[in-house]
C-alpha cells in the first residue's frame, strides 16, 4: 500500500481556510467597500440632480411650445382660464401639457416626492415681460 500520499498531509487538516485568512480576505473586502461605497453614492445623488434638470428644462420647453402656439398661458384648448380654481391652474402639466402632447408623460422628479406645474395669477398691467417683472419667468 502507498502511504506517500497520506504521510504529506497533517491527521487533522480538513483543507479548509484558517481564521487568519479569513480575517484577512473580510479586511481587504471591507476595506474596498468603505472607498467605494461613498463614489457609488455621489455618482447616484448627481444622477438624481441631473434627472430633476432635465425633467424641468423639458417642463420649461413645453412650457414655451404652448405658449408659442397659443399666444397666451391657458386650457388644453388654447382658450383663456375662467377661473384660478380651473383644474388647468392647479395642474396645468398634466391638464394641458400632457393632454395637449406638450409631453409625453407626467412630470416627475427624482428629488421630490411629487411635483406639479401650477399657474399663478400675476397683475394685468404687468404682464408684458420685463427684466423687472417675473410674469413670464420660467426660471
Amino acid at each position: 500500500m502507498d502511504t506517500s500520499y497520506h504521510a504529506a498531509r497533517h491527521p487533522d487538516s480538513s483543507g479548509g481556510f484558517t481564521l487568519v485568512e479569513m480575517i484577512g480576505v473580510l479586511s481587504v473586502v471591507a476595506l474596498l467597500a468603505s472607498l467605494l461605497l461613498p463614489r457609488i453614492l455621489e455618482t447616484y445623488s448627481l444622477a438624481q440632480v441631473t434627472a430633476t434638470g432635465v425633467a424641468i428644462n423639458t417642463m420649461k420647453s413645453a412650457t414655451l411650445t404652448y405658449y408659442e402656439r397659443n399666444g397666451r398661458f391657458g386650457n388644453a384648448d388654447g382658450q383663456a382660464l375662467s377661473s384660478v380654481n380651473d383644474p388647468a391652474v392647479l395642474d396645468w402639466g398634466t391638464q394641458v401639457l400632457l393632454r395637449g402632447g406638450f409631453i409625453e408623460r407626467p412630470f416627475r422628479v427624482p428629488l421630490g416626492v411629487s411635483a406639479i406645474v401650477r399657474l399663478r395669477a400675476v397683475s394685468p398691467s404687468s404682464t408684458a415681460a420685463t427684466t423687472t417683472n417675473a410674469a413670464y419667468n420660467l426660471d
